[in-house]
């Protein structure tokens, strides 16, 4: 069953308030099941008040554009919600949890997933300070056969891992979420129906500096789908996921907006908020903060509490792919720091104010980025402080799991600066990868670990980058003292093929090492450092380069003929046509 929104009352004038006739006609889809609502082609819908549908609803605007003539005008789709409850013990490792739901609340299904969450805090917010967004570790489960009202039965033990009472003291950590009872942990879950939203160009008005809110809202639902959607302009995030299981969001576009996180606007073209199985597809946009990011925390200021517990914790398993993105403020594709399994797949990012890809998540993937001349290349970092200061607050992890893991492969492209910086964290490069950039220094480590296989290359170029990157080639720091404890300064392994090409640089003093103390570069393939003219020397600080087995360091000046071979055994001089040999074994041609 078909109906238009004029069978609701709605003028589609550009001047009538039609959120009355809007609301009439998502309260009949829900009440026939999910019956499809369309637009009038080349209408234009205003609307002064947020939509709001919590059953079934499938809604194709087409063409038509929606003037959202107030602060909360959008739409916002609901999932029934069920919680929280209070969680008793575990039993069986983790696979039975004891629970007492109410006469009239429904069982989860068996391969329904709910949520739990608990007052723990992860360790590395200990030191939020005044910083007020604090967020509960939460968890995804799947339910398996058995469950009664007394107990349910996941269908695989609950992932346990480190949590903090958020009033106790450094060193006073022993336990582990959820089951300590000081950290009270519930369930949630949501009972959701069938959703589709397409098409449309939604649009606030310009010049709203006080105005912030969101443009759409999905909250809890299985499998909804949003396609064709274009946020033209607003004063949040364009769209939001909150605990959303399997969401799919194909080839929609977000652009203009407004992006002041003083004022709580984040200006995110689509938002995971503690999703699940999220795939994003040909997502197009710019302008913005971020075109996608997994963001944690509620969706909404003042929604109730059940709400807001199943938007918390990791979004995970996320896929964006087919992306492309114009200039953004800061990175356009973006994670923060509880995410988990995010995959990236042939992404592009061009120009803009920040790196190509900023990457806080655990366990992250990116493969196929291709970069157009951003302001920075790929950072994957844990503060945003300088890594030195006592108030850090991202750096009280207590394992290397609590801090960012990222792949990188098969990239190329161009950058300002910074073409790769990593500040606590992990980060594998494999496949090949190629960037030309402006910048004197190439890697940057502050603290953590860069392990290099496969081929890459980093062409360098004269501008004057930050005033501790000037140094050298490859510039690492030891790190942050709390970083330290966990990763013992900053590593890299190059097992194999890492090319720098500083042949363009112009200024004086160039290393093409710089090692502070508790810094090491590790050598098991080959390592090519293409000194400028006025290059100091190869090394610089208290740092330990070490080729192991048949790895090797080849060094070229410009000034000399061929390169000199650093391995094991000690140094030779080759030609150049030997090192090109050399380079072609570990980056083969076509």
């Amino acid at each position: 069953m078909t109906e238009t929104l004029d069978r609701f009352g709605a003028r589609g004038d550009g001047r009538t308030d039609d959120t009355a006739a809007f609301q009439r006609a998502v309260e009949w889809s829900a009440a026939q099941g999910g019956a499809m609502v369309r637009a009038t082609s080349g209408a234009v819908y205003r609307l002064t008040e947020r939509i709001r549908s919590t059953g079934p609803l499938r809604l194709d605007l087409g063409d038509a554009e929606l003037i959202l003539d107030a602060e909360h005008a959008g739409l916002q789709a609901a999932a029934r919600l069920e919680g929280p409850f209070d969680l008793r013990e575990t039993q069986d490792g983790g696979t039975r949890i004891s629970v007492a739901l109410p006469d009239d609340t429904p069982l989860p299904a068996p391969g329904s997933w709910i949520k739990i969450v608990s007052d723990a805090l992860a360790p590395w917010q200990r030191d939020r300070g005044s910083d007020d967004r604090v967020y509960a570790i939460a968890e995804w489960a799947e339910i398996g056969e058995g469950s009664t009202r007394s107990q349910l039965v996941l269908a695989r033990p609950l992932r346990v891992r480190r949590g903090i009472d958020p009033r106790s003291v450094p060193g006073d950590e022993d336990s582990v979420w959820p089951w300590d009872t000081r950290y009270r942990p519930c369930v949630v879950w949501a009972h959701a129906h069938p959703v589709t939203i397409a098409g449309g160009v939604w649009a606030h008005p310009p010049n709203r500096d006080a105005w912030n809110a969101p443009t759409l809202l999905v909250l809890g639902h299985v499998d909804p789908l949003i396609e064709r959607v274009h946020i033209a302009r607003g004063y949040d995030t364009g769209i939001r996921l909150t605990g959303t299981q399997g969401a799919r969001i194909v080839d929609c576009r977000a652009e203009m907006l407004a992006s002041d996180p003083g004022k709580g606007r984040f200006g995110y073209g689509v938002a995971d908020g503690g999703g699940r199985g999220t795939l994003v597809q040909g997502l197009r946009g710019t302008d913005t903060r971020s075109l996608f990011t997994t963001s944690i925390g509620p969706s909404e200021r003042g929604e109730r509490r059940t709400a807001r517990l199943l938007g918390m914790g990791s979004s995970e398993a996320i896929l964006v792919r087919d992306g492309q993105a114009g200039p953004h403020e800061s990175a356009p594709w973006d994670t923060h720091h509880d995410g988990r399994h995010v995959t990236f797949e042939r992404i592009t990012a061009t120009g803009g104010g920040g790196p190509a890809v900023s990457i806080r998540a655990r366990e992250t993937a990116v493969r196929g980025l291709v970069l157009n001349g951003t302001e920075r290349g790929i950072l994957v970092f844990t503060d945003w402080g300088g890594g030195r200061e006592d108030g850090d607050n991202w750096l009280n992890g207590a394992t290397r799991a609590d801090y960012p893991m990222v792949q990188v492969a098969d990239y190329a492209g161009t950058c300002r600066r910074r073409p790769i910086f990593v500040r606590a964290g992990t980060l594998s490069l494999t496949g090949t990868g190629r960037i030309t950039t402006q910048a004197c220094c190439g890697l940057r480590l502050s603290g953590g670990t860069v392990t290099v296989t496969g081929a890459h290359r980093i062409a360098l170029g004269s501008e004057v980058g930050e005033e501790d990157d000037e140094e050298a080639l490859i510039r690492l720091f030891q790190g942050h003292e709390k970083s330290r404890r966990i990763f013992g300064g900053a590593t890299v392994d190059v097992a194999g093929l890492l090319e720098l090409d500083g042949r363009a640089i112009g200024r004086a003093g160039t290393y093409g090492l710089y090692l502070e103390e508790n810094t090491q570069v590790r050598v098991s393939g080959l390592l090519v450092l293409r000194l400028p003219a006025l290059a100091t020397d190869l090394r610089g600080g208290q740092g330990r380069l070490d080729i192991l087995g048949t790895g090797s360091v080849a060094v070229t000046r410009p000034e000399r003929d061929g390169a000199v071979l650093l391995d094991a055994s000690g140094s030779t001089q080759i030609t150049e046509r030997a090192l090109e040999r050399l380079i072609a074994a570990y980056a083969p041609g076509p």
